[in-house]
């Protein structure tokens, strides 16, 4: 699976009750329920930059298992997006799941399975599966979930 995406740090987001943003502890968690199904080691890039990927879930109350990325240079003085982007090959897995944890969480997925299954919360907005695969879209605002 080729990943990518991107953080927006609006700075004019809704920041009622928050006494302080901690940048210098953010990270990117992965959740991967069965680490022996990683075939090749992770690449994980943050605005192009090779950063170091460390074993375990830092969300373990929700992701039991995965990998996590600790995320450098962030503050409250920047108004830049931050793109990400990495490879990850498993095998032997059974599903594929999305946690909407951003104030707009978008996911494209493209596959040459053709017989692919939706559940969950969010069905997709658009979907195509033919003999050759599948396209599907997601977009869940954080005004369709019970938690900011």
């Amino acid at each position: 699976m080729n990943e990518k995406g991107s953080f927006d740090l609006d700075l004019e987001s809704e920041t009622t009750g928050i006494i302080a943003i901690h940048y210098e502890k953010a990270f990117v968690t992965t959740g991967i329920a069965d680490l022996r199904g990683i075939k090749n080691q992770i690449q994980f890039k943050w605005n192009k930059k090779t950063l170091k990927i460390e074993l375990g879930s830092a969300l373990s109350p929700i992701i039991k298992s995965g990998v996590t990325i600790k995320i450098p240079e962030l503050s409250d003085n920047t108004n830049e997006v931050f793109g990400f982007e990495f490879n990850l090959d498993l095998q032997g897995s059974k599903e594929l799941n999305f946690i909407p944890l951003g104030g707009i969480t978008e996911v494209s997925l493209l596959s040459t399975w053709e017989a692919p299954s939706f559940k969950g919360k969010f069905l997709p907005d658009s979907r195509k599966v033919s003999k050759d695969g599948f396209q599907v879209k997601w977009k869940v605002l954080e005004l369709n979930k019970k938690f900011p």
